[in-house]
């Protein structure tokens, strides 16, 4: 069996790569990720390639591998240049995470994307701190998910102590692992040194830490906004803690929805109970509010020109 396999041909010369190894990636990929994913590719002409398989046929020799298949993401660009050299600039994107039906094209945010840059999200929303966010999401799942949740793990700690605590030293803000964009050949050079660094000369404690400290070195980062990669964790403890209170799954739907409408994607990152909403996902459906997705993309990029009417009186009959 092939690892890798071309789902749409895009003719852009940019494409998306996902990692599906394992029936349950694979699987949610197909129902619940690529539809959302085809209809955004047919919209801007991007490809869409999935790694099926390990590419390291040796992973079994490696323990990190029986725990975590993800690392392989590290060595499919240098496999996606030798298969598809059409595809010039590739992004890097978790299975989990969904553009929403506004989403802008992640490829040509930037005007151009050059050599020895890498283009990753910035962590935080907003004018909220990743200490700040993890506070709020902490105390939740202590209230209301587990009491023995703890309210001082690693997701409160700022991105320095996160260096300090996994043994790296400190040289810039630590990027949400679930996208990395760039030129082919950027990846493809820098995933195989990274991966031959935390594979064969055993510079390994954590991905991420490392990863960003390499890039860092090496490579010149540009930071996309927080929107390309919102995280579902941090929008349910900011704007919908509610949904804590109790299991609705109408309502769950509805705000998932609604943030999908504002967002460029939205990334449910992690396997607590929050984010495991993701695989009750269904494309085909919008919520109650279909009429307004429907509609709402083509009027906001409508020119209107506005008159008065007065004061404006509704049926007596509407109600909210």
């Amino acid at each position: 069996m092939s690892s890798i396999e071309e789902i749409y041909a895009g003719k852009s010369k940019c494409a998306f790569f996902f990692i599906c190894i394992g029936k349950r990636f694979q699987s949610a990929f197909k129902k619940i990720t690529l539809p959302y994913y085809i209809e955004y590719c047919k919209k801007y002409d991007i490809g869409i390639i999935i790694i099926k398989d390990y590419i390291d046929k040796d992973y079994r020799k490696h323990e990190i591998y029986s725990k975590d298949p993800g690392y392989q993401r590290l060595l499919a660009p240098n496999l996606i240049k030798k298969k598809f050299p059409k595809y010039k600039y590739i992004c890097d994107i978790d299975v989990d995470c969904i553009p929403g039906f506004s989403s802008r094209n992640i490829f040509k945010y930037f005007k151009s994307i050059k050599e020895n840059e890498i283009y990753l999200i910035k962590p935080s929303p907003g004018d909220h701190t990743e200490v700040d966010t993890g506070k709020r999401i902490s105390l939740l799942r202590k209230s209301y998910l587990d009491k023995k949740f703890p309210l001082d793990s690693i997701i409160v700690a700022s991105d320095k102590e996160k260096s300090k605590i996994f043994g790296y030293k400190y040289s810039g803000p630590i990027a949400t692992i679930g996208t990395c964009l760039g030129t082919t050949k950027t990846l493809s050079k820098s995933g195989t040194e990274c991966y031959k660094n935390i594979i064969f000369k055993k510079k390994f404690e954590y991905l991420q830490s490392y990863r960003i400290n390499y890039y860092h070195k090496n490579l010149r980062i540009k930071w996309l906004p927080y929107n390309f990669q919102a995280t579902w964790s941090y929008e349910m403890a900011l704007y919908y803690p509610f949904l804590f209170l109790k299991n609705n799954r109408k309502i769950f739907y509805n705000c998932v929805m609604a943030t999908l409408s504002r967002v460029d994607f939205l990334h449910f990152a992690g396997s607590w109970p929050e984010n495991s909403f993701f695989y009750k996902l269904k494309f085909s459906k919008k919520g109650n509010l279909n009429k307004y997705y429907k509609n709402i993309n083509s009027y906001l990029k409508k020119k209107i020109k506005s008159k008065s009417y007065g004061r404006i009186k509704f049926n007596n009959k509407a109600k909210i």
